[in-house]
C-alpha cells in the first residue's frame, strides 16, 4: 500500500486553502502587503441607500423572482 500511505501522508501535511509559508530565513526580506483602503464612506449616504433599494426592488428580485419560485411563510 505504498502510494496511498504516501497519498496520506501528503493530504496530511499539506496547507489546504491556506497560503504557504515563508522560510523563516527570508523573513526579513519579505515586503510589507500594501494596506487595501477603499472608499465606502459613499455607500452609507442617503442617496446611495436609495439607488440601492430601488436597483433591489425594482432589479434584482422580480428578476431573482422570475427564474426561482420562492414562497415566502411567516409574514
Amino acid at each position: 500500500m505504498g502510494v496511498i500511505d504516501d497519498v496520506a501522508q501528503v493530504s496530511r501535511g499539506w496547507r489546504w486553502l491556506r497560503r504557504s509559508l515563508v522560510p523563516r530565513s527570508a523573513q526579513p526580506h519579505t515586503p510589507t502587503p500594501e494596506r487595501r483602503d477603499f472608499p465606502t464612506g459613499w455607500a452609507r449616504t442617503p442617496a446611495a441607500r436609495v439607488v440601492r433599494q430601488a436597483v433591489l426592488r425594482g432589479g434584482i428580485k422580480p428578476l431573482a423572482w422570475t427564474e426561482t419560485s420562492p414562497r415566502v411563510r411567516g409574514r
